[in-house]
């Protein structure tokens, strides 16, 4: 009833097409019997799969009411399940342990399609380079980075096979509860939230999502979402969030935005992440095939084909730079994160693209049109 009352809102269905059940399940929390009653995590398998259970139990009430007020309202509502953050890092044996909620959940389903789309919070830390994770390279699975967690979550659903990204080898995700392999239809995956925050480290503390400041913030982002597009073009990303919630440079939660709080000295305005994710939806605007067409000794080429214009990002994941030959076979036109056209000398040297961790764009084919001011 209450699904169906807040979807028969016309206020909400004005604005609104896609709805989630529950946001991050996998890592709710119980208060204890402390008179404080502190929050604390419970990690055991067997806890995790139950609430998975749960889960799926509410998945399939929501799902039978988003189809009712689509039937009886006439609308087309389309509904995202699972929404999880602890997506498959094996390495961490409390992040691992999260693994066993979506397989509770999925052995619960049994096969029922109780939802239009899997819905997935990437996360990474600013030490987790999204090609290749957090111990990429001393350990060859890439385990913590994005693609391999996203590519394994969408195979224990689908049932495919996915590619490791060091060795290229085909894995298969079976469920541990039940065994099963399922076939769920996953067209595209919705990551709605992905995002670092560009608060500074606080002294003696270790916050994860710090990456210190407004450019790493731009240069991680870029590279996570590209990572996710190149993979799959027809996945959806939500950026967490849009607008920075305060001045407090070493609060995490306060500096996840892309554009500055109502009290910073120019209210409201971009940060670097507003103006390179802007960028990129420009600089891709018509892509209808995207792939990693590059990915060796931690060198990376992402490539879009946009009809009239291939456009590829070029970048490595090491810290000191590398030298990379390659032939794009054609004249091209390059264009640093923000859109500011660099010269061929910018990028390249003796015959060799100058690589960083910071990725640049190669136009190849028609150049980018760029509106023009006279003043």
């Amino acid at each position: 009833n209450y699904v169906k009352n807040l979807l028969s809102e016309p206020k909400v269905s004005a604005v609104c097409s896609m709805i989630e059940a529950i946001n991050e399940p996998d890592i709710l929390m119980k208060h204890n019997q402390t008179p404080q009653s502190v929050k604390i995590y419970t990690n055991t398998s067997e806890q995790n799969e139950e609430r998975g259970r749960i889960y799926a139990s509410i998945l399939k009430t929501t799902n039978q009411a988003v189809q009712e007020i689509n039937t009886e309202k006439n609308e087309d509502y389309k509904l995202g399940g699972f929404s999880l953050c602890m997506i498959w890092t094996h390495n961490d044996p409390i992040k691992s342990l999260y693994l066993r909620f979506a397989e509770g959940a999925l052995d619960e389903l049994d096969g029922e399609q109780a939802f239009d789309a899997l819905t997935l919070h990437p996360y990474g830390g600013p030490t987790d380079d999204p090609e290749i994770g957090e111990d990429g390279r001393e350990n060859p699975n890439y385990s913590s980075s994005i693609l391999y967690k996203i590519r394994r979550m969408r195979g224990l659903f689908t049932g495919e096979t996915f590619i490791n990204p060091t060795t290229g080898e085909e894995s298969v995700a079976n469920d541990s509860v039940s065994g099963q392999r399922y076939n769920y239809e996953i067209p595209g995956i919705w990551h709605t939230e992905f995002g670092y925050s560009s608060a500074k480290y606080k002294t003696g503390d270790s916050q994860s999502m710090c990456t210190g400041d407004d450019f790493k913030q731009a240069e991680l982002l870029l590279r996570g979402i590209n990572i996710i597009k190149s993979d799959n073009l027809s996945d959806k990303v939500w950026i967490y969030d849009l607008i920075d919630d305060g001045m407090r440079e070493n609060e995490e939660q306060f500096n996840y935005g892309i554009i500055n709080s109502k009290n910073h000295t120019t209210p409201y305005s971009a940060k670097y992440a507003y103006l390179a994710m802007s960028n990129f939806n420009k600089m891709i605007d018509g892509a209808t095939y995207s792939k990693e067409e590059y990915s060796n000794n931690y060198c990376f080429v992402s490539k879009y084909d946009c009809g009239v214009r291939d456009v590829h990002l070029m970048w490595t994941s090491n810290p000191d730079g590398a030298d990379l030959t390659y032939d794009f076979g054609e004249d091209c036109y390059y264009y640093d994160i923000f859109g500011n056209k660099l010269d061929e000398t910018d990028v390249k040297a003796d015959g060799k693209y100058s690589l960083t961790m910071t990725p640049f764009y190669v136009v190849c084919g028609e150049d980018i049109k760029r509106q023009t001011s006279d003043f």
